[in-house]
């Protein structure tokens, strides 16, 4: 799922994603992630997996990573499945 987030920031950005590290902010400057990008991202996983991001994540600043991300939404795949 990681690889997947990366190519769906890829799609959004018009980045390359592949070699970023999961564990880094999307906010740190080292990306630079914009918040409209992770807005985007959000909708996009939404979209595609059916899995909304709660606001109790969105509010904590140490969700977003890529792997933070990930495992969020397959969880809530699994969680949508039962």
């Amino acid at each position: 799922m990681v690889d997947e987030i990366r190519r769906i920031m890829s799609e959004i950005t018009g980045r390359d994603f592949s070699n970023i590290n999961e564990n880094i902010s999307l906010f740190s400057s080292a990306i630079g992630t914009k918040a409209r990008d992770i807005l985007c991202l959000f909708l996009e996983i939404e979209k595609r997996y059916g899995v909304i991001i709660g606001a109790e994540k969105i509010n904590n600043p140490n969700f977003f990573t890529l792997k933070s991300i990930a495992i969020e939404v397959e969880n809530e795949k699994l969680f949508n499945l039962k």
